[in-house]
């Protein structure tokens, strides 16, 4: 009885709704005897219903969530996530923090390029690989490995990019260039590059504005 009146409580957070009407049952109403020995079989519903309510958002959200990419707090909100529950699945092992307000799926490893899904997709920043890291995911500078010496080179209209992403340890430096070269609207200049599980822009090998940082 402990065990399921310390799950209500965690809930609560998270439904508060539902979760103040089945606390009202118990505590507000002059319940009678009856009523009172109908508890058990309430609170074994209400957390039956709430097991089955979680368990739909979170096999929503993992199919809708590509593996290989971030997932920040502000997406994860707008898939009916909130904070509490984020800390709720972190704690039953579905996803884990790789920094403040940014997620993995458990046990995924996640390269640049899917941080630079989560910016593009997720957060709607005009933002896309460029120069010589655009040239070596179209296959023309295989002999350009990115490593120290071969950073890589996000273009767009952004001066800063969110904190996870730049401190985050990628295996390689990424450096970010504010340049007004790209009509993100029209994606003039862009192209989409196909991963294995998801989709980034980058932009086209003839495009000028590009071979310019081409170092």
């Amino acid at each position: 009885m402990l065990q399921r009146i310390d799950k209500i409580k965690q809930f609560n957070a998270v439904n508060e709704k539902t979760g103040y009407k089945a606390i009202a049952i118990c505590v507000h109403r002059e319940a009678t005897l009856y009523e009172l020995a109908l508890i058990p079989v309430y609170l074994t519903l209400y957390l039956s219903i709430v097991d089955m309510q979680n368990s739909n958002k979170i096999n929503s959200l993992l199919k809708s969530w590509p593996y290989g990419t971030i997932a920040v707090s502000s997406w994860l909100k707008n898939q009916g996530v909130s904070a509490q529950l984020a800390a709720v699945y972190k704690k039953s092992g579905w996803i884990e923090p790789v920094a403040h307000g940014a997620f993995v799926h458990a046990g995924d490893k996640v390269s640049w390029l899917g941080g630079l899904y989560a910016l593009q997709e997720e957060m709607g920043l005009s933002v896309h690989a460029g120069g010589r890291t655009a040239l070596q995911l179209h296959g023309n500078a295989h002999f350009l490995s990115m490593s120290a010496e071969h950073p890589v080179f996000l273009f767009g209209l952004e001066r800063s990019l969110p904190n996870w992403f730049m401190k985050y340890s990628w295996g390689t430096p990424v450096r970010n260039v504010y340049t007004h070269c790209f009509p993100y609207k029209e994606r003039t200049g862009l192209t989409e590059r196909k991963m294995e599980a998801y989709s980034i822009w980058l932009s086209t090998p003839n495009w000028q504005c590009s071979k310019f940082f081409i170092l």
